[in-house]
């Protein structure tokens, strides 16, 4: 998911989070991986470490309402693991192109 130009100012307050794939790709029209995804929510929302109000899950973005007592550091846990399993579904099933156009946007280190 991109990059945020956003911060959290107050932890524990309830925050409006939108999150995007890198250049728009609509990886989330791909069962398998929006299923990922709400997975995580739900495994989030189970352990405590996330109250989940609403959300949405687009093909290329996703919307949520949510609270927790540091919500920087669950966002920047969830779009890494979501990353990872991402890439490696795509590496195990494709389609290649997917993959590739993740590589071409990945942000140089």
């Amino acid at each position: 998911m991109g990059r945020s130009r956003y911060k959290i100012i107050e932890s524990g307050k309830t925050y409006f989070i939108t999150s995007s794939v890198m250049n728009w790709l609509s990886l989330f029209a791909l069962p398998a991986l929006a299923g990922i995804v709400i997975d995580l929510l739900n495994f989030l929302q189970q352990q405590q470490r996330i109250k989940i109000h609403a959300w949405v899950l687009m093909e290329t973005h996703i919307h949520l309402v949510a609270t927790s007592a540091n919500i920087s550091s669950e966002m920047r846990k969830i779009k890494s693991y979501t990353a990872r399993c991402i890439v490696d579904y795509l590496k195990a099933n494709g389609p290649e192109f997917l993959l590739e156009q993740l590589k071409f946007y990945k942000k140089k280190a």
